[in-house]
């Protein structure tokens, strides 16, 4: 799920708009167990395109 918010009287930014000349990356899910909280966490990450996965160091499923 993802939100925004769109504000009518805001001065409009060109990064909001999206740019189809510009090649699009990804948006990962990780979950992970958290020791210090103690419990499970998931945590997004955004991968550019042509990103090439390397090992899985941070343990994450």
């Amino acid at each position: 799920m993802y939100l925004y918010v769109v504000m009518p009287k805001a001065e409009e930014y060109l990064w909001v708009e999206e740019r189809m000349d510009i090649p699009k990356g990804n948006i990962e899910e990780y979950k992970f167990h958290s020791e210090k909280l103690e419990e499970n966490r998931r945590i997004r990450m955004y991968t550019p395109q042509g990103y090439k996965k390397m090992v899985n160091h941070m343990n994450f499923t």
